[in-house]
């Protein structure tokens, strides 16, 4: 009896899983967005007037190696926005902003990669040499160059070459070989002699011996010696034309090439400090909308960033260049130096739109 009752809520719950249905309709004629809810056929529905709607923003933020994108309807200040989809596929979600941009004819916001970039629903697959071009975005200075640079840099008459090599051994690098050793001392010389200690048969106390000394000690050091190795060992070249993005690693005798045909390539952002500042909202923070550069890292809302703010934020490597298609996103230069992106930037941004 108990059995059936059981199988008969797993089967409702069940069903109510794979029968549940939600999406969203919005009709510009009626000026209304529907959003509904329902098994098979809609059973709840709410209705937001679209006039309070002034745009589409896609908020792409990273965890780790996965992403959490969410595509929104943002309304006017002191109203609700509505979330239209939530996915861990950035071109998926980016796709779909583009056509509800689009449809509506509403701006496009995106924050990811801690810059915030707007598009016009006219230019939403505007190539970037052809925005630069249109919003005369060429700075009027060339940021100098760091010295000492570990890219090498190579000038071509179709554009540049950069050629990145691996990080070189530093305190990121030489810590998980030291916790590891340290995790191999504690199993050789405190755990094992207790192990050791116990009574049994000899075989066992080899069993235990064994183990510890592949699983605690070798596995470990082996695994933290190749990622050093394999990071020394990563090369990354990256060639810039009118006609081409090209971005080639090399990790451990692989080579892998990713490519953006230059009338593809929509942006080519990096996030700096003053960028990532930019775009911090605390609640009840009033944004100014620009204080200048005041030689001093400042919130958005123009309070100084404390100093020991600014150091931990040193601390954290950067997140490197990325170029983006409606097909293709690339990231390259992963923990250089700011001064040496903001360089790289702007050479690998001349060669592609001059």
């Amino acid at each position: 009896m108990a059995s059936g009752f059981f199988g008969v809520v797993f089967m409702i719950v069940g069903g109510t899983l794979i029968l549940a249905r939600s999406g969203w309709i919005i009709d510009r004629r009626q000026g209304r967005v529907v959003e509904w809810h329902g098994l098979i056929v809609p059973l709840k529905r709410t209705i937001h007037p679209l006039a309070q709607f002034q745009g589409v923003r896609l908020d792409c933020r990273r965890e780790g190696e996965t992403a959490n994108c969410s595509v929104q309807l943002t309304a006017a200040e002191g109203a609700a926005g509505v979330t239209v989809e939530r996915t861990a596929d950035y071109h998926r979600a980016r796709k779909t902003a583009e056509e509800l941009a689009r449809f509506l004819g509403k701006p496009l916001e995106e924050l990811s990669e801690g810059r915030r970039v707007v598009r016009e629903p006219g230019y939403l697959d505007e190539p970037l040499r052809e925005r630069v071009r249109r919003l005369k975005e060429n700075p009027g200075f060339f940021p100098p160059q760091p010295i000492p640079m570990r890219t090498r840099v190579e000038q071509t008459a179709e554009g540049v070459i950069l050629s990145i090599p691996g990080p070189p051994l530093g305190l990121r690098q030489i810590f998980p070989l030291a916790a590891s050793a340290v995790l191999a001392g504690f199993a050789v010389f405190v755990f094992l002699p207790g192990l050791l200690s116990l009574p049994a048969p000899a075989i066992i106390h080899y069993l235990f011996a064994g183990f510890i000394v592949i699983f605690a000690v070798l596995m470990p050091l082996l695994s933290s010696v190749l990622a050093i190795v394999r990071s020394a060992g990563r090369k990354t070249r990256i060639t810039a034309t009118r006609v081409l993005l090209s971005v080639e690693e090399s990790v451990g005798g692989k080579t892998t090439r990713r490519e953006i045909p230059a009338d593809e390539l929509e942006e080519l952002e990096f996030a700096d400090r003053r960028s990532a500042l930019k775009e911090i909202d605390l609640p009840g923070m009033k944004k100014l909308k620009d204080f200048g550069d005041t030689g001093r890292p400042r919130f958005p809302d123009g309070r100084p960033v404390p100093g020991i703010l600014l150091a931990l934020m040193k601390m954290v490597p950067s997140q490197g260049i990325t170029a983006r298609s409606d097909k293709t996103t690339i990231v390259f230069g992963q923990g250089l130096p700011e001064a040496e992106l903001a360089y790289l930037h702007a050479l690998i941004l001349k060669a592609l739109t001059d």
